[in-house]
């Protein structure tokens, strides 16, 4: 097995050389893999029609004013990320994992915006959302709620005990 490169930490011993070697190797098949799974999912052929034009509330606007699927794909971006918050509508909070995410992901969400429209969808009511976005500190992120739609239960992001 011979080294991956020339470069040496001070005082390293043969022993770390091979085993850092070893994990250089792992990440790098690691990565191939990452890049074959991207491919496979960029060859994926489009997915069926939505059964409906759902209609969210948008916890953005003053009244959570009305907001269809169809909609939410602004001129020239073909592409809909919607993150699906699990935070029910009889939920005292939502999930603390799902809330760690969106922290990150409301600082990223201009960026990711200037390629693909972005929303997150929870079954919470619009009033309920609103406070966590203040609470969290949350900007940048569309919230709306599907607590009067099937969108959750249609795409399995809900059961149908809520």
């Amino acid at each position: 097995m011979t080294d991956l490169h020339d470069v040496r930490f001070p005082g390293e011993s043969d022993g770390y050389r091979q085993a850092r070697d070893a994990l250089l190797r792992e990440e790098l098949n690691l990565r191939d893999q990452a890049e074959r799974l991207a491919q496979l999912r960029r060859d994926l052929p489009l997915g069926g029609q939505a059964r409906e034009d759902y209609v969210f509330a948008d916890a953005g606007t003053a009244q959570g004013a009305p907001v269809r699927l169809s909609e939410l794909f602004a001129e020239g971006k073909d592409t809909l990320l919607l993150y699906g918050l699990m935070y029910g509508t009889d939920a005292d909070a939502p999930c603390p994992m799902c809330s760690a995410f969106l922290d990150s992901l409301d600082g990223n969400a201009p960026h990711i915006t200037q390629r693909a429209n972005l929303a997150v969808v929870a079954r919470a009511p619009v009033e309920k959302l609103r406070q966590l976005a203040a609470d969290r500190g949350w900007r940048q992120l569309r919230l709306l709620s599907s607590r009067d739609n099937d969108y959750g239960r249609d795409y399995h992001t809900e059961g149908p005990d809520g």
